[in-house]
């Protein structure tokens, strides 16, 4: 059996989606949404909210990280 290919798009797609669960910057957010719904997947918008800006607790960041692996593990 194969190993799955992600692709950089679903990178992207699954970093956004973490960050998500974190993040409480409304700016962000709605950023996120429009990315995540293919409204607005600019290069020079996405520059401008880069995910890091919203993590000031890593360790919160590493915690729903790994809870997130282990729930897509779990199914």
């Amino acid at each position: 059996m194969e190993r799955p290919v992600i692709t950089n798009e679903q990178r992207i797609e699954i970093s956004i989606r973490i960050a998500k669960l974190v993040c409480s910057d409304i700016k962000w957010n709605a950023w996120a949404d429009k990315w995540l719904s293919g409204e607005d997947r600019t290069k020079s918008s996405a520059a401008a909210h880069y995910a890091a800006v919203c993590f000031t607790d890593k360790d919160e960041f590493n915690k729903k990280l790994i809870e997130l692996i282990e729930m897509v593990c779990k199914k």
